[in-house]
Order: structure tokens, then sequence, then C-alpha cells
């Protein structure tokens, strides 16, 4: 299986163009953190154990979460930027690079300069890609390993160089231990590699997985040494999940690009309506113009650009069913998650319409066209209402409510205090220090007998209930007296050991 390559040298304002968009990406994000990356429990994760290795404090690496974000932080940290700023600046350099990356890849596949700037002005007016990338987490890097992995697992075809491919695997290597999730990009790869009809393929999908799979065999290793477990310490029992899960997740993805008040409640409605309208463009495509939709169809499917996206996406889109069906707590479908699955669906559709317009059908052409227009102009409008968003209230721990917390003011106030907290991990990042969480402990009893044995006080986030740590709020404080109540937290104090039992 090899590439038909247009020998096609796009002129210099292409390059100048995809350049001028990455810059405006860049920017976007820059913009759009004004108060810092959007901060939760999960960039905990990644911030301390590299924000604890600078302060020569040794490494001390969360087996749950991959490595690779921290490593990053960790080296530029090195250069006396606290790793939560260099976190912002990598994020936005990040979402540059993932447009500029993808608007080369779709310029080489297609052979299409145009077709190039449209894939990058698709991933550059994505509200749902704009706020991850807005956010301290691994998702910017891993999808931007994730396109430069694709695009010289392509130049590896087009040029038949097995250098190419190596690196390809090293890329996809690291892409894993950025986001466990990166096994899809390996799976995807190794299938696009099987059906190739090159000779050598066994020996290449060999050396290819072998390289791939070292970074995770390394940080498997460490995790062994360290902890005596794989990924960390995790409840594997998995059931299929909740209809009502896939359905949200589908709900997620028609959001992408169709307003969410039409969507919500006809999820379901709405997807077999867009597969009967496929269908019947199909038919009638087919009808009028067989003989250049045969060709088309054929073309497409001998591309190994067709398996590697369509195997990103599915394979992406599995290891979420999985993380769902295994773990149950929390949205494995949320935007954040489905980025990976969005960026892939973008490149896909910016490969097919670029071959759609390539057969020259004046019909084709102008919906193609249209929906275009109306795609770009819908996400230019949400893009900037997302970063207007962000960049007016911020997001997560870092909000604008946190700057000017009056909770986190008397904290840092009163250093000393022994403290049990929900939204813990948004009081180390204010106060630098991190306090016992209220999850530490098996019932509300126990919590309010450390207060008593221990002179503790308990700091309750407005944003982070109670409920949120699964504990009933009343039977918790009811053995507790409030101290201070502020706009967006309270601190209290044990009455009485025996109250909540």
């Amino acid at each position: 299986m090899r590439l038909r390559i247009q020998q096609y040298k796009p002129r210099l304002d292409f390059w100048i163009l995809l350049f001028v968009l990455s810059m405006v990406g860049a920017a976007c994000i820059w913009i759009a953190t004004r108060w810092g990356s959007a901060l939760n429990d999960d960039s905990f994760a990644y911030i301390k154990p590299a924000r604890d290795i600078l302060a020569g404090q040794g490494l001390n690496l969360n087996p749950l979460f991959p490595p690779l974000l921290t490593i990053a932080l960790t080296i530029l940290g090195f250069s006396g930027v606290d790793p939560w700023l260099v976190i912002r600046i990598l994020n936005a350099v990040l979402f540059g690079a993932t447009i500029f990356i993808s608007g080369y890849f779709l310029k080489e596949v297609s052979g299409s300069a145009k077709f190039g700037v449209i894939a990058a002005l698709l991933i550059l007016t994505s509200e749902t890609l704009i706020e991850t990338y807005s956010w301290a987490m691994s998702e910017p890097l891993y999808m931007a390993l994730c396109c430069l992995a694709m695009l010289t697992l392509y130049c590896y075809f087009k040029d038949n160089k097995n250098d190419l491919l190596w690196v390809t695997a090293v890329l996809a290597g690291l892409a894993t231990v950025t986001r466990y999730a990166g096994f899809s990009l390996i799976g995807a790869i190794l299938i696009t590699l099987f059906l190739d009809k090159n000779s050598s393929k066994l020996k290449n999908i060999l050396i290819f997985a072998g390289i791939s799979f070292i970074p995770v065999g390394i940080y498997v290793l460490y995790n062994l040494v360290r902890s005596g477990q794989v990924f960390g310490s995790r409840n594997y029992s998995w059931q299929f999940p909740e209809s009502s899960r896939l359905v949200h997740a589908l709900g997620n993805v028609l959001t992408w690009f169709i307003p969410g008040r039409i969507v919500n409640g006809h999820e379901l409605w709405i997807a077999v309506g867009i597969l009967l309208l496929a269908l019947l463009i199909l038919i009638v495509g087919f009808a009028f113009y067989r003989k250049k939709l045969y060709a088309l169809v054929s073309e497409v499917g001998r591309s190994p650009v067709l398996s590697l996206l369509l195997g990103f996406i599915v394979l992406n889109f599995l290891i979420l069913i999985v993380l769902s069906g295994t773990f149950g707590k929390g949205d494995a479908f949320n935007n954040r998650y489905l980025s990976p699955v969005l960026l892939g669906i973008l490149l896909l559709l910016a490969f097919v319409l670029a071959t759609l317009w390539s057969k020259g059908i004046p019909v084709i052409r102008l919906v193609i066209s249209i929906s275009l227009f109306v795609m770009g102009g819908t996400g230019i409008f949400r893009s900037i209402e997302t970063i207007s968003k962000l960049n007016r209230d911020g997001a997560g721990f870092s909000s604008s409510r946190w700057h000017i917390s009056e909770t986190i003011a008397y904290l840092n106030k009163y250093p000393e205090l022994n403290i049990i907290s929900t939204g813990e991990t948004g009081v180390y990042f204010w106060t630098g220090r991190q306090p016992l969480s209220v999850g530490n402990f098996g019932s509300e009893a126990e919590i309010l007998q450390y207060e008593c044995n221990h002179d503790a006080y308990l700091v309750v986030i407005d944003s982070m209930p109670i409920e949120f740590y699964g504990l009933d709020p009343q039977k918790l404080l009811a053995g507790q007296r409030l101290l201070y109540r502020f706009s967006e937290g309270s601190i209290y104090q044990c009455q009485s050991p025996t109250s909540a039992e």
C-alpha cells in the first residue's frame, strides 16, 4: 500500500499563512488563560511532582498518571519559571504546533494547500480544542505528539525511509507515556502497517511495536519498583457502560457541530437523521456520478490515511468505553477526554472533503463550500465566545474567584493552622501546602474525631462541596462550630467528637 504522491510544491504564501494561523492559535490560548491555565485535581498530579523535583525533594511520580508532561514541566522549570506558568506557555505553543502540523499533514496527504489551510482553520476554530488546551492537563502534549507521529508516518509511506518509521515509533511511545490513551495511536499505526502491501511489513510491525513500547515499559518498571503496581491502585471490575452514558457521549460529539440547545434530549433522533441524510446523498451521488464516486471510494479505501485516522478515532473511543465501564466514577465521555477523537474527526473530514473536491464535480464543490462556510462561521463565533468567557472568569482552581478568595487569604494569613479540606488541591495551589482531604477519612465521625484530637479545622470550599466526597453534610457539620463564612468557603471547628456518631 503506497500513497499516490502528487508532486506539488506549495507557494511561500501557504507557509506564511499556516504560520500566521498557528500564531493566532497560540495567542488564543494565551488570552483564554489570562488567569492561568485552568487547574483541577489531575493538574495537581502533573504540577506538584515537577515542583518537588525542582525543589530538590526527589522524584515522586503518581503511577495513575503518565510521566511525560511532568518531565517536560520539570525540564522547562529549570529556567526558574514555576511549572504552572510553564504549562500555560507550553499549551499555547502546543496549540500553535497542532494547527501547523495538522495543516502540513493535510497538505501532504491531499496534495492541496487549500485543504491544508482548511484543516488548520477547523482546528483553530474548535471551541472544544481551545478549552482543552486552556487546562493544565496532558491532552495538549498528547495531541501534538499524535499529529507529529501521523505526519512522520505519512512521510515514511511517501519516501520509504525506515528511519522515519522509527521516529514515528518513538513519537507514538512518547504519546503513550503522556496519556495512556496513546495506546490507540500505536494500535492505529499497527493496523495501518498491517494493511500495507510492503513485503517487509511484518518486520516493520515488529520493530515499530518494539520501539513504541519501550517508554511505557520503562515507566511500568519504575512503578513496579516504587509501588509494586503497574499503573497505580485501581479497581478493575469492568461492566459495559450504561446506555445513558453512551447517549451523553453521542450528545457531546454532536454538539461539536450542532448547537447544544438543538441536540439536548434529541441525540438519537439527530444521529439517525444524519445517517439517513448521508445515505440519501450517497444514493443520489452514485446515481448521477457513479464512475467518479466509485473511483473516489477506491482511492480513499486504498489510502493508509483512512485506516490511520479511522483507527485512531475508533480506538480512542473504545478506550473511553473501557475506562467508563472499569472505573465507574466521573465522566469518561467529557469533552476533554473526547478531544483526541475530535482532532481525528476534523483531520478525517478535511481529508475526505479534499478528495471529494479533487473530483471536480460542481454540485459537490458547492455543497462542500456551503458546509465549510457554515462550519467556519459557527466555529469562529463559538470560539470567540469560549475565549471571552475563559478570559473573563477563568476555570477550575485558577478561576478569577480564587485569585481574590477570602478563604485563601485567611489560610495564607495563618499558615500554622492544621486543616482538613474539600477542594484540597485548590488549597495547595494557592497556599503552597497540601491539607488533608475529607476523602482520606472513612466516615464523618472519623473527620470530627481527628479535628478534636489534633486541633484541626475543617475548610469547606463551595465549589467542591462535602457531598462530592460521598459524605453527608448534615452529619459532618452536626458537631462543628462555624468560625468564618466567606464568599466562596467556610471554616469550621470541632465542638464535640461524639456529635457525628
